[in-house]
C-alpha cells in the first residue's frame, strides 16, 4: 500500500500495515487515524493480570477495560481484525520492578514470549 497523503486520514487497518512496515513517518499513533478511538495496552506477567483486571474495573473512569487477552494470545477480534499485539504498536515501553529499560517497536524478538502474559487494552 502505497499512502502519498496525510497520515490523519488512515484507517486503523491502514495504520497497523505501515507499522508493520515500519514506516519511518510513524513514531506514536496520537492524531493518526481520526475519527477513532485510540486506545492503551498494557502487556503483563500472568501473574498480575488478575489485579490488574481488578483495579482497571475499580477505576472505570480513567481505566476503562476494552478487552483482556487469554494467555498468549496475540489478536484482539472484538476491538481489531487481524490486529497482532507484537507487532502493531509503534512503540513498546518495557518496564521492570517500575522503571523503564527499553523501548522496543516490536515484541516478535523480545526475550518475553507472549504466552506468558495476558495483554489488556484501555481507552486513553
Amino acid at each position: 500500500m502505497q499512502h502519498s497523503g496525510s497520515l490523519d486520514c488512515l484507517s486503523p487497518a491502514e495504520l497497523r500495515l505501515l507499522i508493520r512496515q515500519k514506516d519511518s513517518r510513524i513514531r506514536t499513533t496520537t492524531g493518526l487515524a481520526d475519527g477513532y478511538q485510540q486506545a492503551g495496552v498494557v502487556v503483563l506477567p500472568n501473574h498480575l493480570a488478575d489485579d490488574f483486571e481488578a483495579f482497571c474495573r475499580s477505576n472505570p473512569a480513567p481505566l476503562p477495560l476494552l478487552y483482556r487477552s487469554q494467555s498468549g494470545e496475540t489478536s484482539c477480534p472484538p476491538l481489531a481484525k487481524h490486529a497482532d499485539i507484537r507487532t502493531d504498536i509503534s512503540q513498546y515501553c518495557v518496564y521492570e520492578e517500575g522503571c523503564l529499560v527499553e523501548t522496543v517497536s516490536s515484541l516478535q524478538n523480545y526475550g518475553r514470549q507472549p504466552r506468558e502474559h495476558a495483554t489488556q487494552s484501555e481507552t486513553w
